[in-house]
């Protein structure tokens, strides 16, 4: 409950420092209660309430509009914990029959690891966090249902889980370049892309299709500029960013609330897009998330952003893993 109250005190839409002082009280609170179950709980089977409150603790800091180290202890832990509670590769009835649940905060890691990676600065893998990402995405394969390519059923996601591996591969793969490419690898991820975006744009209807196919979107667009580096003006790129833009120009900050969905393209977009006009389309709707929701993540877009346009690329060091 502090951890619940910490992330709601932190992204009140009002600017008031009280707000934050509250927030800061809960998050010391919610640690030592956790720092305590941790000694008191030995069966994984009563780890419900840690496992959320790890969960809750990473949302927290990264609601805050600057970069935390505790977003990257957070997912450490929460890795920990899954490799625990979940042992067996497949789902075991007890899974299953709490499945809903399960999804949720299976799904809610996922997101976090995949979309958190431009916004940290760490350089290295975890082999923790990879092999719990992993088994993860195997649960979900199970509880969901990953033959579609839209899923409105999806609590966080919106998609089956190999989307989101997919971004986090490519997220990966940025983050270590120029270090070498695999080309061919990049090749079959963009033919995989390309006919997720096609299925998504036959079948899905327009509510539950933005999001994630600005997801699809964003992620051919990294993939096109690590395959042509010295590119990036491509006229198959800006069309993609065309598209994505469109996509960006549906949304509507004062109704959608989950504006932490959208951090991940939108720093995609803002980092590729050339035009004057794009840029402005993207950052009235940052602006227009952070107003609504007091998302600290699109307060740091705007910051970073604003930099990374106004005086170049050596000074966008938050973002380095993209240029």
């Amino acid at each position: 409950m502090h951890a619940l109250l910490a992330c709601a005190a932190a992204e009140i839409p009002v600017n008031n420092p009280q707000y934050r002082r509250m927030a800061e009280m809960h998050y010391i609170k919610a640690v030592s209660g956790l720092r305590q179950s941790l000694i008191e709980t030995s069966d994984s089977s009563e780890w419900t309430v840690v496992l959320w409150t790890v969960l809750m603790l990473c949302i927290y800091e990264r609601s805050k509009p600057h970069h935390s180290q505790g977003v990257d202890v957070h997912l450490a832990g929460a890795a920990q914990l899954i490799q625990l509670s979940f042992q067996k590769k497949t789902p075991d009835a007890s899974i299953i029959a709490t499945g809903a649940w399960t999804r949720l905060f299976l799904e809610s890691f996922m997101f976090h690891v995949a979309t958190s990676i431009p916004f940290q600065l760490t350089s290295t893998q975890s082999t923790t966090i990879d092999s719990a990402f992993s088994l993860a995405e195997n649960i979900l394969e199970v509880l969901c249902r990953p033959q579609i390519s839209v899923d409105a059923t999806s609590p966080v996601l919106g998609v089956p889980p190999k989307l989101f591996h997919y971004i986090y591969t490519i997220a990966r793969m940025y983050q270590q370049y120029p270090c070498g490419v695999d080309i061919s690898y990049c090749n079959e991820l963009e033919q995989d892309l390309r006919r997720w975006d096609t299925l998504m744009t036959g079948t899905a209807t327009p509510e539950v299709l933005t999001g994630p196919r600005l997801y699809v979107l964003c992620s051919r667009i990294l993939l096109n500029r690590l395959m042509h580096p010295g590119n990036q003006t491509d006229d198959f790129i800006s069309e993609l960013i065309s598209h994505a833009i469109l996509l960006v120009t549906q949304l509507q900050p004062a109704q959608d609330y989950f504006a932490e969905y959208y951090s991940w393209p939108f720093l995609v977009l803002g980092t590729c897009a050339e035009k004057h006009s794009d840029r402005q389309i993207l950052l009235s709707q940052i602006q227009g998330f952070w107003q609504a929701t007091n998302n600290g993540t699109m307060k740091r877009l705007e910051n970073m952003l604003t930099a990374y346009w106004t005086n170049g690329k050596s000074t966008a060091q938050n973002n380095l893993w993209l240029i």
